[in-house]
């Protein structure tokens, strides 16, 4: 079918069109229309505009109402009715696994409202347990939650043995794993992992850089990936800060100085370097 393929989207959309004007009331041909519209860059308001008339011609239409959903959970200020959307949607297909799935990750944007995407994902992943999506964002969720880190790590551990070709998934695993001391040698592990797959992760290198920083002997290797952050991101306040504490404990006071100056060069407003270079120069005036 043209529409399953992007090179033939535009001539889908032309006979979306063609049916529409034979039939107007074609609630399918709406639908089918909007899904295409929406994966064009200038679609989106006409896309919506479609989903709603095939709701209104076919008002029990569930997929038409997940996605008006979807299209709406996307678009900023629309928060409110994508969520009502999603409300009816689920009223009609209760089990519908694509709309838990959109909802949960709205819910989970929301501010305060994070606990309530969890029953959503886990609804995806009792249909879809090979799911590394739901498992990497339902533990993305609950490592927000007080408590439930160890949850998330099992969750995130089902992603990477799902996807073991991810580095983000790697990175992702290590940060949970990094929020129980116990368990820090084998977020290092992951941090690795996620390096081989990509080096130019900054922010991994950026996450090594901290974690070693606060262990006794490994200061010259948290220069090294701290290092090499601020090589990929030249304009990174905090890894230049984080260098700056690194080399102090080095003993590396010029190197300590030059890093937090940098980062208030980069950005005046960063205090964390201002109260480090403070506390460096008071400590040289004793």
């Amino acid at each position: 079918m043209l529409a399953e393929r992007p090179e033939t989207r535009n001539e889908a959309i032309t006979h979306f069109r063609e049916a529409l004007r034979l039939r107007p009331a074609f609630a399918e041909a709406h639908n089918s229309l909007a899904i295409e519209l929406a994966a064009t860059p200038q679609g989106w308001s006409e896309a919506i505009e479609h989903y709603k008339r095939a709701i209104e011609l076919r008002p029990r239409f569930g997929y038409a109402q997940a996605n008006l959903a979807e299209a709406l959970a996307r678009m900023p200020g629309h928060e409110t009715e994508a969520l009502e959307r999603f409300a009816e949607t689920l009223r009609l297909m209760p089990d519908y696994a694509p709309a838990h799935y959109h909802l949960a990750n709205l819910l989970a944007a929301l501010p305060g409202r994070q606990a309530e995407a969890i029953p959503h994902y886990e609804t995806v992943l009792r249909q879809r347990p090979d799911s590394p999506e739901a498992h990497a964002h339902l533990a993305y969720v609950l490592a927000q939650q007080p408590g439930r880190v160890p949850e998330a790590i099992r969750h995130y551990e089902a992603a990477v043995r799902l996807r073991p070709d991810s580095a983000e998934l790697h990175a992702d695993l290590a940060n949970a794993l990094a929020l129980l001391p116990a368990r820090l040698p084998e977020a290092f592990e992951h941090y690795e992992a996620a390096l081989r797959l990509d080096r130019k992760l900054v922010w991994v290198h950026y996450n090594m850089a901290l974690h070693l920083t606060e262990i006794s002997g490994r200061l010259a290797e948290a220069v090294s990936h701290g290092e090499e952050a601020v090589r990929l991101r030249p304009d990174y306040v905090e890894a230049h800060n984080l260098l700056g504490i690194a080399s102090a404990r080095m003993g590396r006071v010029g190197e300590a100085k030059a890093h937090w100056n940098r980062a208030l060069q980069l950005d005046p407003g960063f205090e964390p370097a201002r109260e480090n270079l403070r506390l460096l120069e008071q400590n040289e005036g004793r």
